[in-house]
């Protein structure tokens, strides 16, 4: 029978889509199917408001569910339905005084030894503390951080008094992700400027696979006056681009050698791996365009 401090049964839904409907390429989508497979950890989706940060939570939640009898949700606004999940909202803070509503759940409802918790993010340093204990007593801990890229999670912690090596030491799996406008499939057109042409080239110089051979390389633009099926906007719906790291032994390495953030993405984000890089593959398959790219992952320089 659920304490005083048990928040009310509400159903929340399946996820807009499921994990294997995200964008995940193949051998991505394998290896995070294995990682979510852990028995413990923090799992983190990073990127700005907007990102679909809380949906790949949810499906990432979604596809562990068989593994866990008991699942708890602590959101800013509860926006989905899903049978046997308990979820919680946070309002306004318990009773004035300036305390975080979100870390006075998410305190609640450890006292019930879930099995996993999805926070709707981690946004102080009291939040971070509580997600890296629930993770050392053994709960799988999946929440959002503010912007970035992958390899910015230690110095965000690290910001809120977390040392480097206890955060990897119970980081599993660190997803940054974007949403990019995808083209109308209907009335894209060809992108023959020499922008698009010399950035996709340059880009498979790094990709170990090119997604098409380097002497033609495909890209295409949004028509600027649409057609129907986009409504005249040359785009019609979105596309994720996404990076990711695995907290294993090699990266557990690096932050106890003190590798800088520079070094950390040069190791970890080489070959194709970055967002940017990720992003072009996208371009380079006809996904969306080079300034839809622009308008939603900066560009390295």
């Amino acid at each position: 029978m659920p304490g005083n401090d048990a928040a009310p049964r509400r159903e929340l839904p399946a996820p807009e889509r499921s994990l294997g409907e995200l964008g995940f390429d193949a051998h991505d989508l394998a290896e995070i199917r294995r990682i979510l497979r852990q028995p413990d950890g923090i799992v983190l989706a990073i990127g700005p408001s907007g990102s679909g940060r809380i949906a790949s939570l949810h499906a990432m939640l979604d596809a562990i569910a068989p593994q866990c009898a008991r699942i708890r949700i602590v959101e800013r606004t509860g926006n989905r339905r899903r049978p046997g999940w308990l979820q919680g909202e946070v309002g306004d803070p318990d009773g004035g005084g300036g305390h975080d509503p979100l870390a006075a759940r998410f305190r609640r409802l450890l006292r019930s030894r879930p099995d996993a918790v999805l926070l709707a993010e981690i946004d102080s340093a009291e939040v971070a503390q509580m997600a890296l204990r629930a993770a050392q007593a053994g709960c799988r801990v999946f929440s959002a951080l503010d912007g970035g890229r992958a390899h910015h999670v230690f110095p965000r912690f690290r910001a809120w008094g977390v040392a480097a090596t206890d955060l990897a030491d119970h980081l599993a799996l660190v997803v940054a992700q974007r949403l990019v406008r995808a083209l109308c499939r209907h009335c894209s057109l060809p992108d023959e400027s020499g922008a698009a042409q010399e950035a996709l080239v340059r880009a498979t110089d790094g990709w170990r696979s090119p997604p098409a051979a380097r002497d033609s390389v495909p890209a295409r633009m949004a028509n600027p006056g649409g057609c129907k099926h986009c409504r005249g906007e040359g785009y019609r719906g979105h596309a994720m681009v996404y990076e990711w790291i695995e907290v294993d032994s090699g990266v557990r390495s690096l932050v106890e050698e003190g590798v800088g953030s520079t070094e950390m993405e040069r190791r970890l984000l080489a070959d194709g791996r970055g967002l940017w890089e990720r992003g072009l593959r996208l371009v380079a398959s006809g996904v969306t365009s080079l300034d839809a790219l622009r308008a939603s992952v900066r560009e390295p320089r």
